[in-house]
């Protein structure tokens, strides 16, 4: 394999598009900007009497003044967008989970994206209930891979993803994969299941891993792959690396 092909199959810039696959940008950005503001939003009172109005200013929001001087704020140990929305007329609701140390608060947020790019938050957030969750899920019955050659290139592939290691991982990707490796490297200590997600083209492997201080993890990899020039390719791992959607 060249050098050229090399980088382009580990980690590269270029697009993952095939003939048959449609990428749609995606700004998960506005996650973030709604988190931000949900945190601004429930601040407690700084000395400064205007720093809150200030602060939610910089989210394009003016349609509240700052707190009353006798009215503490939410002291945020950590927080998290745990829904996102599209809003009827355009934008999106992101619900953000903030948490102080002894209870949870939920607020959607509305945000709004102007023709020009420019965000904002047009009105207040809602305190709102947590997204449902199923009390009895059940997973799909799914077929264990009976292709000894499938099963072989799907667990040394994630056996390279894990360890960090390009340079082996590179040979059983199939041409125009992009792949970044985890940061912190971690051994594949055993397979538990290589499963059939949705024949031919995507494959699970259960496994467990052990990482540094004594870490371990179940874990789950839903691949990508194709049959080319007579062998088994990995076209992705788990997740695109790059900002967008893959629709069939």
């Amino acid at each position: 394999m060249s050098l050229s092909g090399l980088r382009t199959a580990v980690g590269g810039d270029r697009g993952v598009a095939t003939a048959r696959t449609q990428t749609v940008a995606v700004d998960g950005s506005l996650d973030g900007f709604a988190e931000g503001f949900a945190r601004a939003y429930v601040a407690p009172p700084s000395a400064d009497p205007s720093g809150r109005e200030r602060g939610l200013k910089a989210y394009g929001f003016v349609d509240g003044a700052s707190a009353p001087a006798n009215v503490d704020g939410i002291r945020v140990r950590w927080s998290a967008v745990v829904a996102s929305q599209a809003r009827p007329g355009g934008g999106r609701t992101v619900t953000v989970l903030l948490d102080d140390g002894r209870r949870s608060w939920f607020l959607a947020v509305p945000v709004t994206v102007d023709r020009a790019g420019r965000r904002s938050v047009p009105s207040p957030p809602a305190l709102v209930g947590p997204p449902a969750v199923r009390s009895d899920p059940v997973s799909s019955a799914e077929l264990e891979v009976d292709d000894a050659e499938l099963r072989q290139v799907v667990q040394r592939v994630v056996r390279h993803y894990l360890a960090g290691d390009r340079v082996d991982l590179a040979a059983d990707l199939a041409r125009g994969a992009v792949i970044t490796v985890p940061p912190t490297p971690t051994r594949l200590a055993d397979v538990d299941a290589t499963t059939w997600v949705t024949r031919p083209s995507r494959v699970a492997v259960a496994i467990s891993a052990s990482g540094p201080e004594g870490v371990r993890l179940a874990l789950r990899y839903e691949l990508r792959v194709v049959r080319a020039g007579g062998r088994w390719l990995v076209r992705g791992i788990q997740v695109n690396p790059l900002d967008r959607e893959q629709q069939p």
